[in-house]
């Protein structure tokens, strides 16, 4: 595998060629063995560029760590996205296609099928008007959702290979499958020694037909070495709050607080 001198747009057309659907029905994770493939490529990638860390477990997620550049004192970040594509089209035989220097016009995705995005249905595209666009035929979905963001980290760990002087924080990533069921973050290792970004603690409600977290308040938080939620500021209030379980604002992660490792 050639990684470097790839850019985003390369990688992104690399990702969509990896059928990657999840299914809602399965009660294995990852929902769907495919995941695996697209994993196991992307954890080879990450070992090319240096992230001597990086590996699949058995649930289909990816880690890998990279250390903060020498004299960064900054708070770690992490760097999350989702390798799975929604269940309402088909993600196998993508076929994309770029359409150079867009006019702004209709675009004919599928001329034998009279598959066409319209500009009058989608004005959003005036904003993209000489941008080059990547499409399907309109048979498949694209799967930008969220294999851009996979191509977008995966281009910022290139650059950090190739420019070690450049300053940044420590930086965990993580790929996850089944973000599109509502299970992304479910299967990650909780005792891994990275964090998530939790900055807000949600009480229970409930979106769609997954169980989620609609937040009534939100409140700074910090996390002490004992896993013990305190407010960052002491004259804030953490009353009212369930303290046993936590949502991340940044993925679906959920779960005790004191599975959470400060970084």
């Amino acid at each position: 595998m050639n990684v470097r001198g790839r850019n985003v747009k390369d990688r992104f057309l690399t990702y969509v060629g990896f059928d990657t659907q999840s299914d809602i029905d399965s009660g294995k994770v990852p929902s769907t063995p495919k995941q695996l493939k697209l994993a196991g490529y992307l954890a080879d990638e990450l070992k090319e560029l240096g992230v001597e860390d990086a590996e699949v477990d058995r649930y289909g997620c990816v880690y890998g760590h990279i250390p903060p550049s020498s004299g960064c004192a900054k708070p770690g970040l992490a760097l999350i996205a989702h390798m799975d594509t929604a269940m309402d089209m088909s993600g196998a035989n993508i076929k994309p296609r770029i359409v150079s220097d867009y006019d702004g016009g209709d675009i004919v995705l599928n001329q034998e099928k009279n598959i066409v995005t319209r500009v009058s249905e989608y004005p959003v595209l005036e904003r993209f008007v000489g941008q080059d666009l990547i499409v399907t035929d309109g048979t498949t979905l694209l799967g930008a959702d969220d294999k851009a963001g996979v191509a977008e980290i995966m281009t910022l760990v290139q650059f950090l290979a190739e420019h070690p002087q450049h300053p940044h924080p420590g930086l965990s990533i993580l790929f996850t499958p089944d973000e599109e069921i509502g299970r992304g973050a479910d299967p990650c290792g909780y005792k891994r020694s990275w964090t998530l970004p939790m900055d807000t603690l949600w009480t229970e409600g409930f979106w769609g037909n997954f169980p989620m977290k609609i937040s009534m308040l939100q409140a700074p938080l910090s996390l002490t070495s004992e896993g013990e939620v305190v407010p960052k500021k002491e004259d804030e209030s953490l009353e009212g709050f369930d303290l046993n379980e936590a949502f991340c604002l940044g993925c679906s992660w959920h779960g005790n607080p004191k599975r959470l490792v400060k970084y």
